[in-house]
C-alpha cells in the first residue's frame, strides 16, 4: 500500500509543481514575434500564425506551455493585454518584467502618493499607450524604467487597472 501511495505521488508531484508557476509575466524579446493559432513551427503555408506582435518588451501573460517530445519546454502558451490567446515559441520571450501602461500616467520622483506633501513630485508625464520596464513594486506604487529620446528615466507610478502585466495580488 505504501508503495503505490510513494508512486502516486512521483507521479503527480511534478503535474503539481507545473502547475503552481503558472501564470507568469514575460516580454516579448524581439520587435516581430509570431503569435500562433497552436504550437506548430514547421508550417510551411503558414496557417498557424494568427498574426505577427511588433513591439519589443510588450508584457504577456504565460498561461502554460507545450513539450513536442524534446529535452526543452518550446511553446508558451500566452495572452495578451486584450484577452487574445494564443502561442510562441519559447526563444522569442524573455523572462523581462515590462508593464503596459493603457492611459496617461504621472511619473513621480518618490514611491509616496499624498496630495500636498513635498514627496508628490511630478517628474513627467507618459502618453499612452507606452511599455516600461517594472523595476519595484511597494505599497499602491511601481519602480520603472523607461526610454525616452534616447535616456533612460526611472520613478514611480501609482498602480490602478490601467496598468497591465500585474497579478491581482500585486495590485492590492
Amino acid at each position: 500500500m505504501n508503495i503505490f501511495l510513494i508512486g502516486i505521488f512521483i507521479i503527480t508531484f511534478p503535474l503539481v509543481v507545473a502547475a503552481e508557476k503558472f501564470p507568469v509575466f514575460e516580454s516579448l524579446k524581439f520587435n516581430e514575434v509570431n503569435l500562433r493559432h497552436y504550437p506548430e513551427k514547421d508550417d510551411p503555408y503558414l496557417k498557424t500564425i494568427k498574426f505577427k506582435l511588433t513591439k519589443k518588451n510588450m508584457p504577456v501573460k504565460v498561461l502554460g506551455e507545450f513539450n513536442s517530445g524534446g529535452k526543452i519546454i518550446e511553446w508558451r502558451h500566452v495572452e495578451l493585454f486584450n484577452g487574445i490567446e494564443g502561442w510562441i515559441y519559447h526563444t522569442q520571450l524573455s523572462e523581462q518584467r515590462t508593464l503596459l501602461l493603457k492611459k496617461d500616467k504621472n511619473l513621480y520622483l518618490f514611491n509616496s502618493f499624498q496630495k500636498e506633501s513635498f514627496k508628490t513630485k511630478i517628474k513627467a508625464k507618459i502618453l499612452s499607450p507606452k511599455i516600461v520596464k517594472l523595476e519595484k513594486l511597494k505599497n499602491n506604487m511601481a519602480k520603472i524604467q523607461l526610454n525616452h529620446d534616447e535616456k533612460l528615466i526611472s520613478g514611480w507610478i501609482i498602480i490602478d487597472e490601467s496598468v497591465w502585466g500585474l497579478f491581482d495580488e500585486e495590485i492590492n
